[in-house]
């Protein structure tokens, strides 16, 4: 339970990470 728990965690971490990159780099590059 805790491994899958942490695999979730991973994920939405992740997924928040690219999109504020994206969102703070995007402009800057353009």
């Amino acid at each position: 339970m805790a491994s899958v728990e942490t695999a979730a965690e991973h994920e939405r971490i992740l997924r928040e990470i690219e999109s504020t990159d994206t969102n703070c780099i995007g402009p800057t590059l353009r």
